[in-house]
């Protein structure tokens, strides 16, 4: 296959697309922990990783949305270098002509926009961005070239009706993903939604049967970070030996305090497996079923093995710790000890000299199943005698399932948020103030960093002949009046705020 600018296999591909899904999912983490620098770092990795990806460049590109004129560079390079990769992805190039917006490159913005509705002609995101370049330049707030405020006109006329504008004062929509995703056609859904139905496979975890017709998982699984919870879930139907067979659930519940979700599927008949009620001892020996890296080691269940090194701290992140690994796709994966209780909920890995995994603890997952399922108990299985680790996966792994989490195209409309830059399912609301650009500031127009230059008369010499002083005209810097010495003043359109007002 194609990768980049080589030949490699087909299996090279696939691992280079879990690694950068992989340092994708560490990079959001930094991000949630406040980390950017570090979160930067780490999306520029994976899209060195993965050559033909853009998810990478557009976070990067929408990290620096509200920033100084440099970072609006650097962020219009990333959005340009996913058009490179995907010249025909009508969300890169509604993020491009944005950022070219507001470095004043119209003839570019409209080409790129011009682009997106040859392509797709619905694309709401395209069509409110262009009603509020409109709008701004209506207002006065923006100055617009007469060629490129015709050229706008033009495309407004393709998007009739007129965007309103309690809607356009939502802001800049940046679309968040790239949907539909790369995929080498081992990435498609098989026996589940496709790209036609209009929802893209967002990624894949693990759960497990806790009562009849409910299945235990990680909240980060299907509640993401930005795009909130999945518009789909499907589990992978445990009992049928080729794998295809999705059935669809729904989300009953989501815990606020712990990182856990509730799913039900009515179709599903896999026997339940039974909660712990306490956290067993250090070393006690425990396996971990679940379905890690699809992508390259198919759909089949996988099991590894170690034993508890650590308790739950409740000052602490409360957590069981133990040494069995995880990867990608474990995220809610049942960990159980040898009588085939789950005395943990698999949710992180850390990334330590020696690798440790952490796990919710059993305790605190049956508090939140009986919060939710009044009638738990009549029917949940009771722990039995020790068993060889060999049986207590062969029980386990009838109860274990793949989850996977479907969110629609980007082409609905976003919904209304009032953070200056928020998430809103598939979109980035940008609503920093057009003048300066979120910062409440712009420069000075009369001094230059603060300072501005006098010239006074000094007298550098005496005349001999005549005594008369000899007198030169030099330059001095003193602090500029207009601004205090600031160099910069507040913005006339948002009056400090950094927020752009209301059209």
């Amino acid at each position: 296959m194609r990768f980049g600018n080589r030949w490699v296999k087909r299996a090279v591909v696939s691992a280079a697309r879990e690694e950068e899904r992989h340092l994708l999912d560490i990079a959001l983490q930094l991000l949630k922990r406040g980390d950017e620098k570090q979160a930067r770092l780490t999306l520029k990795k994976a899209s060195r990783v993965n050559p033909e990806g853009i998810r990478a460049e557009l976070l990067l590109g929408l990290l620096l949305v509200s920033s100084d004129r440099d970072d609006l560079s650097e962020s219009a390079a990333h959005f340009r270098k996913a058009l490179k990769r995907a010249p025909d992805n009508v969300a890169v190039l509604n993020n491009l002509a944005i950022s070219e917006v507001k470095l004043h490159r119209w003839d570019s913005a409209v080409k790129r926009w011009k682009r997106g509705l040859q392509l797709d002609p619905a694309a709401y995101v395209i069509r409110h961005n262009v009603w509020r370049c409109i709008w701004l330049h209506r207002r006065g707030r923006v100055r617009v070239p007469a060629d490129a405020a015709s050229q706008l006109r033009g495309l407004a006329g393709r998007c009739e009706p007129e965007t309103p504008r309690e809607s356009l004062n939502r802001g800049w929509l940046y679309c968040f993903s790239s949907a539909p995703r790369e995929s080498d056609g081992s990435d498609r859904t098989r026996g589940g939604p496709g790209d036609s139905d209009g929802l893209i496979l967002a990624g894949t975890g693990t759960g497990f049967v806790v009562a009849k017709h409910y299945v235990l998982t990680n909240r980060h699984v299907v509640r993401h970070e930005q795009l909130g919870l999945a518009d789909m879930v499907r589990i992978v139907d445990p009992a049928e030996t080729s794998r295809v067979r999705e059935l669809e659930c729904r989300i009953a519940a989501v815990s606020e305090h712990d990182d856990l979700a509730l799913l039900h599927c009515e179709p599903l008949k896999a026997p339940p497996l039974p909660l712990a009620e306490t956290v067993p001892p250090r070393q006690t020996e425990v396996i971990v079923l679940g379905y890690p890296m699809e992508d390259v080691l198919g759909r089949q269940i996988k099991s590894t093995r170690g034993v508890i090194v650590s308790l739950p701290n409740p000052s602490s992140a409360d957590l069981v710790l133990f040494d069995a690994s995880l990867n990608p796709g474990n995220s809610g994966s049942p960990v159980c000890d040898r009588t085939g209780r789950v005395v943990a909920v698999a949710t992180l890995l850390y990334q330590l000299p020696s690798k440790l995994s952490a796990g919710i603890p059993a305790p605190a997952a049956l508090a939140f199943v009986k919060e939710h399922l009044e009638d738990y108990g009549g029917d949940a299985p009771q722990p039995g005698e020790e068993k060889s680790l060999v049986d207590v996966d062969a029980q386990a792994s009838r109860s274990t399932v793949m989850v996977r989490v479907y969110y629609h195209h980007p082409s609905r409309p976003a919904r209304p948020s009032g953070a200056a830059v928020a998430a809103e399912g598939w979109y980035v609301a940008d609503r920093t103030c057009i003048g300066c650009n979120g910062a409440g500031t712009t420069d000075c127009p009369v001094c230059l960093r603060g300072k501005i230059k006098v010239k006074k008369p000094v007298v550098i010499a005496v005349d001999p002949r005549t005594g008369e002083p000899v007198v030169q005209q030099r330059f001095f810097q003193r602090l500029c009046s207009n601004c205090n010495g600031t160099g910069n003043r507040p913005c006339l359109v948002c009056r400090g705020s950094g927020i752009e007002p209301p059209l």
